[in-house]
């Protein structure tokens, strides 16, 4: 307890040390009357304010906040805010959970108006949810992000969850010629591979301070490796006289993917004085996801259905958690497939609004814009073996295991 007390009080005298006015001297001994120190400490403070000014319950972070860490996406960076949970797939961000709620039921907004994107991968296109796909927002385009935990009559319906505003960057905000940028490579161990991602950005503005121009560009490549044992669903099949539960597949999987994700992003604003504001925003994303998937299953389903037996099973809730399956001759009890998907995604939106304040108290806001978002697999080339087989399986202790014990030299049944 004292220990925690003095760290605390040291700090807070050290603060008022750094904030209290002095006189300092240059390297010639000259004395200077102010000293002036620039930092991240406006960012924070403007995070500060935005939640302190707000009429709902907001947490924001803004660009600097999202500088500290790697992030890739702005789903990453949102996993800093207290009360998001982001879901992973195969270690990068995609979907936001806000307080525990579905990602269909958080309303993500661009600017301050909807954004469409859809999905790379297959079974996700064909059941399209309300769910953002957070891929699609690199963090490179952040100047802020608001998550509104409340609703407000100003803000659009749809965010049972939450309603997340992402706002990009605006040029009269920077200073003018003003270009950022960053260069990145990342090794990821299980693939072995040394990948590239860079960002520029450049703002300019007028001396008078009315017109800006900002354009911003980025690209990542990244490669990608995962292994795993997995269990692909159940079915009901008889066991001593009474119907149990049998996995239908358990497979050993090996994917692999290339994700090249590039884009950028526009941003021309305009404000002849206080009264008037008209800011045109463009952003474009493409997201490539060529992937490999392979995986050596055994296959339950196929071989008690093609009159195979289920021996030694052991029973947990109904279910057979582990037994041995033999295949008849003409059945089939291991199966090897390989998938080559050619997918990719992107999104496209641009944006007018127009601010005219017509006297105090009184606003007037235009706004037109188009979105749209394409999420396609375009060649979904197969091989498929299967053989009759014999194997052991155990579904207890985490991991599932199988072992075989006789696999016929399998053939060609699909392509």
């Amino acid at each position: 307890m004292n220990r925690k007390f003095w760290m605390i009080a040291s700090a807070s005298l050290l603060t008022l040390a750094c904030a209290a006015p002095a006189a300092a001297a240059d390297a010639a001994g000259n004395t200077v009357d102010e000293l002036v120190v620039t930092g991240i400490r406006a960012a924070q403070q403007q995070s500060i304010d935005t939640k302190r000014n707000a009429d709902a319950v907001v947490d924001a972070i803004t660009a600097e906040d999202v500088g500290k860490f790697p992030d890739k996406n702005v789903a990453e960076s949102l996993s800093r805010v207290p009360g998001v949970v982001i879901n992973r797939e195969y270690g990068e961000g995609e979907r936001v959970s806000v307080r525990g709620t579905s990602p269909t039921l958080t309303r993500t907004l661009l600017d301050g108006h909807g954004l469409a994107t859809a999905d790379w991968f297959i079974l996700d296109q064909q059941s399209a949810t309300r769910s953002f796909n957070y891929l699609m927002l690199p963090s490179e385009i952040i100047g802020k992000v608001e998550v509104y935990k409340s609703p407000t009559a100003a803000l659009e319906e749809g965010g049972v969850g939450a309603l997340i505003d992402v706002k990009t960057r605006r040029p009269l905000d920077l200073k003018s010629m003003y270009v950022a940028g960053s260069l990145q490579a990342a090794y990821n161990e299980k693939a072995d591979k040394t990948d590239p991602s860079g960002s520029l950005l450049f703002s300019w503005k007028n001396q008078d301070q009315t017109l800006g121009v900002l354009v911003a560009g980025m690209y990542e490549k990244r490669e990608i490796r995962r292994d795993g044992v997995e269990t692909l669903g159940y079915f009901n099949s008889t066991y001593n006289g009474q119907t149990v539960q049998v996995p239908s597949l358990i497979g050993s999987a090996l994917f692999r993917q290339e994700r090249i994700r590039k884009g950028g992003n526009i941003a021309v604003q305009w404000k002849p004085n206080d009264d008037l504001e008209v800011v045109l925003t463009g952003l474009y994303s493409n997201f490539g996801a060529n992937n490999m998937n392979e995986n050596y299953m055994a296959w339950g389903s196929n071989a008690l259905g093609g009159g195979g037996t289920l021996t030694g099973a052991t029973i947990q809730n109904g279910t057979a958690v582990a037994g041995h399956i033999a295949s008849t001759a003409t059945g089939r009890g291991v199966v090897y497939d390989a998938i080559d998907r050619q997918a990719s995604t992107e999104s496209r939106d641009i944006d007018l609004e127009v601010k005219y304040r017509l006297a105090d108290g009184w606003d007037m806001r235009a706004r037109v814009g188009y979105t749209d978002g394409f999420g396609n697999t375009d060649n979904q080339p197969f091989v498929e073996f299967g053989a009759p087989a014999t194997f052991d399986y155990d579904l207890r202790g985490g991991v599932p295991k199988v072992h075989y014990l006789h696999v016929v030299p399998p053939k060609p049944s699909a392509m």
